[in-house]
């Protein structure tokens, strides 16, 4: 009588890859910018100010991937500070539908982890620390001036700031003439280093995008480049507080919703296992990316149980993939913007393949890449510059799954 797998033993295995497809993409950060922190690097005071003042306040545990089921976007702001890890492919669909249905975001990072999400509004957040003769106490406490239409003029303490390039907006906030651009990290201004670029000059702090869609009812993001000023121990510096009370009133001058986005941060204690379970579960069910690394690596392994318990000649197991739902990996919220982000999977997955270092696979010729994709289809697309269909880039994430696994 041929072995069977038991029942049991193959649901403890693909629970198994479940939980660690989900770590893969946990929070490792100290617990800043969460809505219930009362610590200094916390939001506390925030969402006290903002419930005192009348707003329904939410805090986002899990995925702003959900954003695509909020219901008034017109009276909504989404609220993010300092995330600790990149918004994903699904998350950042989101969030694009989200303003596009009209909702308000409010974005503030100084470390990079939004350039992504930043890039598909036309808005950049390069490296390195801004630096005033404008500042309070020490040469990391910046103070820039703020000028928000007719509703707020005061100045603001940034604490380590970064600055932000756009195309396009209108400047809320800027630094003055006498600000530099810290590029390689040694806290002096270079000079005589002519490629450290390192020249006096404004430096834009806050801008807000779309800003004449605001009043036509039309979505509207106001990037900012350093979330310390929405701290506890910045937000009653200077005219922070009135800053911020301004700005949100700007965006919901009837009122209305802000959700906090503490998903992308890890929050302490017993709340953090909480976090995990539910942050792991929304991934599951939306992000197109768990769906290929979970779906993957349970086919693989699954596979690899059928082959040493049945004959080896049995090969069922290849259609698997078609048999558990292909569509259920395609992305639903996919647009044509995403093809180069679908190239760049394509290409990492080969160069993980073939266990190369990003240095070593930059250095390949295109003849090279080609043998290694082995997949005239797949090559094609990551050469070609046309653009495609939302249905023809779910094929090809198709194709890629099957090939890839």
């Amino acid at each position: 009588m041929r072995p069977r797998i038991p029942v049991v033993l193959t649901m403890v295995m693909i629970a198994s890859l479940v939980v660690s497809a989900v770590l893969l993409v946990m929070t490792s950060g100290e617990g800043a910018y969460t809505s219930y922190d009362g610590s200094w690097q916390g939001l506390s005071y925030l969402r006290g100010h903002l419930d005192d003042e009348g707003y329904d306040v939410e805090v986002l545990i899990s995925s702003s991937s959900l954003l695509l089921s909020e219901e008034d976007p017109e009276r909504t702001i989404f609220l993010s500070l300092g995330p600790e890890r990149a918004y994903t492919l699904t998350e950042m669909h989101a969030i694009e539908s989200f303003h596009g249905r009209g909702g308000r975001l409010i974005l503030a990072d100084d470390t990079g982890e939004m350039g992504p999400l930043a890039e598909r509004f036309d808005v950049g957040f390069p490296s390195g620390q801004l630096y005033d003769e404008n500042f309070q106490v020490n040469p990391s406490f910046v103070r820039v001036d703020v000028n928000l239409a007719d509703q707020f003029s005061g100045t603001l303490l940034l604490n380590k700031p970064s600055y932000l390039i756009h195309s396009g907006g209108r400047v809320i906030a800027k630094s003055g003439g006498s600000a530099w651009v810290d590029r390689n990290g040694n806290g002096l201004r270079d000079l005589d280093n002519s490629t450290s670029g390192e020249p006096l000059g404004e430096k834009t702090i806050a801008v807000i995008m779309d800003h004449d869609l605001l009043f036509l009812g039309g979505g509207c993001a106001v990037f900012i480049s350093d979330p310390s000023l929405f701290l506890n121990e910045m937000i009653h510096q200077e005219d922070n507080m009135e800053f911020i009370s301004s700005l949100i009133s700007y965006l919901l001058p009837d009122g209305g919703t802000i959700v906090i986005d503490d998903g992308v941060h890890q929050m302490d204690g017993a709340s953090s296992v909480f976090q995990r379970g539910v942050l792991g579960l929304v991934f599951l069910l939306t992000d197109v990316n768990m769906k290929i690394i979970v779906g993957s690596m349970a086919v693989i392994v699954i596979s690899t149980f059928v082959y040493l318990f049945d004959p080896p000649e049995r090969l069922a197991h290849i259609c698997l993939l078609d048999r558990t739902g292909l569509a259920e990996l395609a992305e639903l919220n996919l647009t044509g913007r995403d093809t180069i982000e679908i190239k760049k999977i394509i290409l990492d997955r080969v160069r993980v393949r073939n266990s190369l270092s990003v240095e070593d696979f930059s250095k390949l010729g295109w003849g090279d890449v080609r043998k290694m994709i082995d997949d005239d289809r797949l090559y094609r697309f990551v050469r070609s510059n046309k653009s495609y269909t939302v249905e023809q880039l779910e094929r090809i994430l198709v194709e890629v799954t099957r090939w890839g696994g």
